[in-house]
């Protein structure tokens, strides 16, 4: 193999470790963050916000917010949803900075990256909240899906319960395109 054949297999190769494992569907958007060196894609008729603010920790962690639409909740107890790409100064975050109160921490291998995962359960009052935490290892960037929904008993007449299964499976496959570049 010559040398030119190996720089080029070598750049490829490079290119694959940085890239997201997962092509986006059809019609979604992407999102570029240029600053932070990173990219994900998303369903078109989800809500994208900049200055989104984690109310997970204080002092908030600062990211971008892809929410679900309103068609989502429809009939059902969810809430609201989304999926947050969080990102703090440094390396070798742990979930403790992005989480006050995490569980279940472990380690993750998907998407062609390892993840340092952590989850938060917070209910009262009938409202159920959960926070998923997906920190690339070796970085303080996170990808974080937060779920609100309401307890069904509560609502007269009762809603039909939200799909757990189905919203996380769609997290997931956003979660797939998400591109770090730095």
């Amino acid at each position: 193999m010559t040398i030119r054949r190996v720089l080029v297999v070598a750049t490829m190769l490079g290119a694959a470790a940085t890239a997201a494992t997962a092509a986006p569907p059809k019609g979604w958007k992407t999102y570029t963050d240029a600053k932070n060196g990173w990219s994900i894609s998303y369903p078109a008729n989800f809500t994208v916000d900049p200055k989104y603010q984690s109310i997970e920790i204080d002092p908030p962690v600062h990211g971008v917010s892809f929410s679900i639409p309103e068609s989502y909740t429809k009939g059902t107890n969810l809430d609201d949803a989304l999926v947050a790409v969080e990102v703090l100064p440094g390396k070798n975050c742990k979930p403790a900075q992005f989480l006050s109160d995490p569980e279940e921490v472990k380690t993750l291998k998907a998407d062609g990256r390892t993840y340092v995962t952590a989850f938060m359960p917070d209910s009262g009052m009938m409202q159920q909240r959960s926070t998923n935490l997906f920190l690339i290892s070796g970085t303080c960037t996170a990808v974080t899906y937060f779920v609100h929904s309401t307890e069904r008993t509560v609502i007269d007449p009762p809603p039909k319960q939200y799909d757990d299964a189905r919203l996380t499976k769609l997290f997931d496959s956003i979660r797939a395109t998400f591109t770090l570049k730095k």
